[in-house]
């Protein structure tokens, strides 16, 4: 498969395992142990089965052998205890000759008893090991938190981001290792978060002994007590150093590619056009062009006498690496410009060129490149500049060095109601709500320090009109650019998605609400099967509470062949209604439910979670069954009496008769038959009588 190296091992017969603990686990024999975590880390073992002492090496003490193909679990074991709730596992065990035992381990702790662990190890015929290094591998640390921010769990990929020992990790001192400067917003988008409900995203500098800071990420989700609450946050801290100077670089790289007047390009692998900066655009007529994929190379580089073909070019592009040299570029309108061209092959590993990028420079006739567009440019940089942003969808201002704007764009009147000229000499300040301010001192003393590195922003603006729009950007300190000579403020109106955005948390809000008010059980999985979404309603009917829900498979499944496939159903986009199960409770009873089910999609149309409604219809069941027992022992009844019975309608025809009654009329009535013609002529109008009046007093006998 490609972009990751999938190992598949068929477990039978493999002389995997000690004692050939692989084949044991191959014939469908699970390695069971039950084994107590002891505060110092040593393990226990309380109990195992046959493949279980084979794949420990447990001797008769019950101690587990310090084997390779027992630490790997011994080590995921010791942490069972910290994580709380149950888990499974994919891990690669290797054999003391190195042969690879994909397993998948379910781990779970028991009941009133967090550091007793049952583990059960099941082999599985394929298991993705890139996908296991990169996430051993990856820098990211985990944790739990109250509240108040307080960790009450990290991991070790966390201790080691930081570089603190775990008893300073707990309770505020991962939060201490943050930043001074950030260790204030880290804290506010945990309380806001909380407050919300909602998930947070901040990037913050953490501090690590010796003083040295790394970029991190810092991403928590709010999670639930056993009273359905919100009990703290979920959350993960990602290195993210690396990748932000690359981003840093990248934008600076972008925005002076977008600034000079040279053409900058990049053309992909086939030679297509894939990016153009604006001065290349209308070097070559393709300003306002939307794409750019169906420019070839070919078309572009032109042979002329002196210069040579595009076909040459590629070729010493191919062959070197690089091209630099004298070529004719033409534009879309069929005028041609000589330019001196260096284009650099950028590898893109075994496959071959990624892309290929390019730098011209166009020279007049006569050779003078000061004479040709780009020099004309570079005497009009700021003119250039108004012309580059002149018809920008976005709001965009230079500010002088004391924050008067010396320009603003023209889509200023669409955004805010005010033309350019009556902005400019006056303050954007004044057009920030008061409460919704961004703090100005803060990125004014961050824009100072660092020039031509943006600074994100958001605030919301007074629009002429009285209405509140809100603006999200960034402000860049390019005083020292010679073309700009001022900080520039490129903001955009995210009103409509902000709105949207709160609509959408108010509507989930409701709805887990909604959910979690139910009477009827909810819950949802998601397409492994495990819980994510567990309502009071569950808790109360089958006794788990939705910590122990939560991440694993549903405690009530008794049959996990039906369930497996009713999942499959239901991610593939059926809807299933009227589906009658047997399911188990805590207390080990059982119970009848009806279930219906439905996908949920996300906004590609992927089903990626499955609500499952549930029905207690046990008594309902039990009623109906003691009914058609009791209509069993009605008709035996009937059908055995001595005594003469027939059953007449409204209208007074027979519709049942017992043996005795048919016996004794000789079959002179049947079901066809009406109560007149049983009865005698001078007997049958008084009778006729009594059953009118008894018909008007429904359960009241008479003879």
């Amino acid at each position: 498969m490609a972009g990751g190296r999938r190992e598949r091992e068929q477990v039978a017969g493999r002389a995997g395992g000690p004692s050939g603990v692989a084949a044991r686990l191959a014939s469908g024999l699970d390695a069971v142990v039950l084994a107590t975590v002891a505060p110092d880390g040593t393990v226990v073992v309380d109990a195992a089965n046959e493949a279980a002492r084979e794949l420990l090496a447990i001797d008769a003490a019950g101690a587990a052998g310090p084997t390779a193909v027992a630490a790997p679990l011994l080590a995921r074991l010791r942490d069972a205890p910290a994580r709380g709730r149950a888990t499974r596992e994919q891990l690669v065990l290797r054999a003391p000759d190195g042969t690879p035992l994909p397993v998948e381990v379910q781990f779970e702790s028991m009941p009133g008893r967090p550091e007793q662990v049952l583990a059960v190890v099941r082999a599985v015929a394929e298991i993705d090991l890139d996908a296991l290094e990169r996430e051993a591998g990856a820098p990211v640390g985990t944790f739990r938190t109250e509240r108040d921010v307080a960790a009450v769990f990290v991991d070790d990929a966390l201790l080691r981001l930081l570089g603190l020992p775990h008893e300073l990790a707990l309770g505020r001192g991962w939060l201490e290792a943050v930043h001074p400067d950030d260790r204030g917003a880290v804290e506010r988008a945990f309380v806001e978060a909380v407050a919300r409900e909602d998930a947070l995203v901040v990037d913050c500098r953490v501090v690590r002994p010796g003083g040295e800071e790394r970029w991190a990420r810092v991403r928590a989700v709010p999670v639930r007590g056993d009273d359905g609450r919100v009990a703290g946050c979920l959350g993960s801290i990602e290195d993210v150093t690396d990748r932000r100077e690359s981003e840093l670089v990248g934008s600076q790289l972008a925005r002076l590619a977008e600034a000079v007047p040279e053409p900058i390009g990049v053309w992909d692998a086939r030679w297509r056009l894939r990016h153009l900066n604006p001065a290349g655009r209308r070097l070559l007529g393709l300003a306002g062009s939307g794409g750019l994929g169906d420019v070839a190379f070919d078309a572009v580089v032109v042979e002329r006498a002196g210069s040579p073909s595009a076909r040459a070019v590629r070729e010493e592009v191919e062959r070197a690496g690089r091209f630099s040299g004298r070529v004719v570029l033409r534009a879309r309108d069929g005028t041609e410009h000589p330019a001196d061209c260096t284009i650099v092959r950028d590898a893109g590993g075994p496959a071959g060129a990624a892309h290929h990028s390019f730098l011209a420079r166009p020279v007049a006739a006569g050779g003078d490149a000061d004479a040709g567009p780009a020099g004309r440019e570079r005497t009009t940089g700021a003119s250039w500049f108004r012309s580059l942003v002149q018809h920008a969808p976005d709001l965009l201002a230079v500010l002088d060095a004391d924050g008067t704007v010396a320009y603003v764009s023209p889509s200023a009147e669409r955004l805010v109601g005010y033309r350019p000229d009556e902005l400019v000499g006056s303050r954007l300040s004044s057009l920030l709500v008061e409460g919704g301010r961004p703090d100005l001192a803060a990125a004014g003393r961050s824009i100072a320090g660092s020039p031509g590195v943006p600074v994100t922003l958001e605030g919301r603006l007074r629009h002429r009109d009285g209405s509140v729009r809100v603006f999200e950007g960034s402000i860049t300190n390019l005083l020292d650019d010679p073309v700009v000579r001022g900080i520039v403020v490129n903001a955009r109106d995210v009103t409509d998605r902000r709105e949207a955005e709160d609509a959408r948390r108010r509507s989930e809000a409701a709805l887990r609400a909604v959910v979690q008010a139910s009477p009827l059980p909810i819950c949802a999985i998601d397409r492994t099967g495990a819980v994510h979404v567990w309502n009071v309603a569950c808790e109360r009917l089958f006794g788990w509470g939705a910590r122990e829900a939560v991440g694993s498979r549903p405690p009530f499944v008794t049959d996990d062949e039906e369930f497996d496939a009713l999942v499959a159903r239901v991610f593939r986009g059926e809807t299933i209604r009227g589906h009658e199960a047997v399911v188990a409770r805590a207390d080990g009873s059982r119970l009848d439910v009806d279930v219906a089910v439905a996908p949920l999609r996300n906004r590609a149309g992927r089903v990626v979670t499955a609500v499952l409604v549930l029905a207690d219809v046990t008594e309902q069941k039990r009623a109906e069954a003691a009914l058609r027992e009791s209509e069993v022992r009605y008709r035996s009844l009937f059908q055995h009496s001595h005594d003469m019975v027939t059953v007449l309608d409204a209208d007074g025809n027979v519709t049942f008769q017992s043996p005795s009654a048919r016996a004794f009329l000789a079959g002179r009535a049947d079901t066809s038959a009406s109560l007149v013609d049983i009865l005698s002529p001078d007997d049958a109008p008084a009778v006729r009588a009594a059953f009118l009046r008894l018909r008007s007093r429904p359960g009241a006998p008479r003879s």
